[in-house]
């Protein structure tokens, strides 16, 4: 068991996931522009930047959290730093949503995009996060049976 830990701790970085996400839009982007058409490919592309770039300040926000956290040499102020963080987090991720909300409204209703291309793009992350866990527990799996 120790070494299915090592496994993870090693694959599941958010830079790999951030890796995987940009990899997989790519591949998305590119089926689609040959598969599907152009229109479609670029609706899969805006959906992909939407989600890409969303997850990306959210894991800068809490990896900026995690540090102004732990900087504090004691655990009252840890807690209170924590609290206030916390609620800036909220913050930051309701504006963040709201603006998501704002370009996915307006890239619909102006029909710049086909919505089901656009759906196609935001599903990237989620996506590209199922492979990278699928693949290392594969990886573990296969690893324990030598």
């Amino acid at each position: 068991m120790v070494g299915v830990g090592r496994v993870a701790d090693e694959e599941l970085t958010l830079p790999r996931m951030q890796t995987a996400s940009l990899l997989l839009l790519f591949l998305l982007t590119l089926a689609s522009a040959l598969l599907v058409s152009l229109p479609f490919a670029l609706s899969v592309l805006a959906g992909g930047v939407v989600a890409v770039v969303s997850f990306r300040l959210a894991g800068a926000d809490v990896l900026r959290l995690l540090a102004t956290i732990s900087a504090q040499p004691d655990p009252e102020g840890r807690q209170a730093m924590a609290r206030q963080g916390q609620r800036g987090y909220l913050v930051k991720f309701w504006l963040r949503l709201l603006v998501i909300a704002l370009v996915l409204l307006v890239l619909i209703k102006g029909r710049l995009v086909d919505v089901f291309g656009l759906l196609v793009g935001l599903s990237t992350v989620a996506l590209a996060i199922t492979f990278v866990a699928l693949s290392v527990v594969g990886r573990s799996i296969f690893r324990g049976r030598r």
